[in-house]
């Protein structure tokens, strides 16, 4: 009866398994919390200013408004829009836009489960590499989150799904279109995933140049000129518009130029400091030291064995290397910066699955056995360990929940509820004290001004003015009044209180 069982039914029932098994399921209606809260509120609101303000796809918006009412360049906005659609049918639900990411992220792991299916005859051997793959920290807590990285990931396994078939003479044309437009359209969400495609033009490259590299038999589908140049159009497009739409506004919110180290000394020192700080968020740091050490071993001495694994794996890691160094400031503080290297990841096993363990019915030797029992025994040891780092990254207090607005846990839904009563919906709001630009804003569901914790009493001063802003939320009440209240020049008539949390009417002179 089980032998009947299609793969695909056993690739679904183990996908829904780890959902539920590994928690992932509980947070689909959360707010944006935890680590990189500042950055996930930031694209939410973008989506939620589509719904409540405009629905103009070329003026991405933000909530903090004080440069050109919130409008700004930023990443392709496809996923903030869809989501924002969404809450025009269904209303503003964060779990639409939290689904909308989970179901981009099951089809980019679906079509790595479709790739191996290339090389790989076993279900159960398809299933270890696909999870082993997949159970990374990471992955189980962004892959329903608001950032855009995951989106991109999963775009760019798509499209490489589409090219090991158009690789394998499978609808060559449909498959070559397909792989163009999922290639560009991560490429759009960011464009440091167009590795993908450089590791494409890499292998042809290597295939014309030195045929005898990889192997005799590796190939690729002949690359015309237009199937080479497509991908990188969108992108380029895009984000020529979108600087333009920076120095138009002011508005510099979203990173759109590298971040590389500036001295040898900063790029080693970002550099430990990413590993020590980020490396059991990708996996647990024995797993990444050996797999590592094993791929290198069977690039050198093995390549020739599973050649189409063993070029895809390399490009894809030299392209990851080149993100790394542009991009060195970036991965000292993000952890989802680390997407990128997801797809080396998953052709990284595949290759080294290919070339120790398929196929081979015997095994002699202790380091092919202990590689036998790994190969088993490591998806056991990845849900547990993801399983366990989701859970802290929900957990307040825990070191890698780290909201950046610590005060979010006070703008809840009662919070919302009431100022909605006492605040007309179009008002903005001034919101004191915020760190990030957008956080309490947006769990308020307002537009306005964020007052940070390091903003003088003058400065502040000075902003609420030009402004003239009608209402003020204050989450620390003393402290506005010892040092922020002389310095404002206009009376306020207190409309809520609740524990540290204040409102006021403001009234200018």
């Amino acid at each position: 009866m089980l032998r009947k069982i299609k793969p695909n039914f056993w690739f679904l029932f183990v996908w829904i398994a780890v959902c539920f098994g590994t928690g992932q399921y509980k947070y689909f209606t959360a707010e944006p919390q935890g680590m990189h809260q500042g950055a996930q509120t930031d694209r939410a609101c973008v989506a939620w200013n589509y719904y409540h303000e405009s629905m103009n796809f070329f003026e991405p918006r933000v909530s903090e408004n004080r440069a050109h009412e919130g409008v700004g360049g930023m990443e392709f906005p496809i996923v903030n829009y869809t989501a924002a659609v969404g809450y025009k049918i269904f209303g503003q639900h964060d779990a639409i836009y939290r689904s909308i990411m989970f179901l981009l992220v099951t089809m980019g792991v679906f079509s790595a489960w479709l790739t191996t299916s290339f090389f790989i005859q076993k279900t159960l051997s398809r299933l270890i590499v696909v999870f082993t793959w997949y159970l990374s920290p990471i992955m189980l807590f962004y892959g329903n989150s608001f950032l855009p990285d995951p989106a991109a990931m999963a775009l760019s396994m798509m499209a490489l799904y589409q090219f090991v078939k158009w690789y394998f003479q499978l609808n060559i044309q449909k498959s070559m279109w397909w792989y163009i437009g999922l290639m560009s359209l991560a490429g759009l969400i960011k464009i440091t995933y167009l590795i993908a495609h450089f590791s494409v033009i890499g292998i042809w490259f290597v295939t014309a140049l030195l045929p005898h590299f990889f192997s005799d038999n590796l190939r690729t589908p002949y690359l015309k000129w237009y199937t080479i140049i497509l991908p990188f159009i969108p992108a380029t497009a895009w984000y020529a518009y979108s600087n333009y739409l920076t120095q138009k506004t002011g508005n510099i919110l979203f990173l759109q130029k590298i971040n590389p180290a500036t001295s040898l000394h900063d790029f080693i020192d970002n550099s430990k400091f990413s590993w020590n700080t980020w490396a059991d968020s990708v996996y647990f740091k024995s797993f990444i030291i050996g797999l590592l050490i094993l791929y290198v071993f069977t690039l050198v001495y093995h390549r020739k064995k599973s050649p189409l694994p063993a070029a895809l794996s390399l490009f894809l890691v030299l392209g990851f290397i080149a993100v790394f160094l542009f991009f060195n400031f970036q991965f000292r503080y993000h952890d989802y910066y680390y997407f990128i290297l997801f797809p080396a990841l998953f052709f990284i096993i595949l290759f080294v699955q290919q070339v120790h363990l398929e196929g081979n019915k015997v095994f002699f030797g202790i380091v092919p056995v202990i590689l036998l029992i790994l190969f088993y025994i490591l998806p056991y040891y990845q849900y547990n360990h993801s399983k366990s780092m989701l859970k802290n990254r929900y957990e307040p207090g825990n070191y890698f929940h780290q909201n950046a607005f610590p005060e979010a846990q006070f703008y809840n839904m009662e919070l919302r509820s009431k100022i909605a009563e006492i605040i007309p919906d179009n008002e903005e709001i001034i919101t004191a004290f915020d760190n990030s630009p957008n956080t309490s804003l947006y769990l308020l569901r307002k537009r306005g001004v964020r007052i940070a914790s390091d903003f003088t009493p003058q400065l502040t001063a000075d902003i609420i003015h030009a402004k003239k802003i009608n209402y003020l939320v204050i989450n620390d009440s003393l402290r506005w009044q010892n040092q922020y209240d002389t310095a404002m020049h206009f009376s306020k008539k207190m409309l809520y209180k609740k524990g540290v949390i204040s409102v006021w009417k403001l009234n200018y002179r």
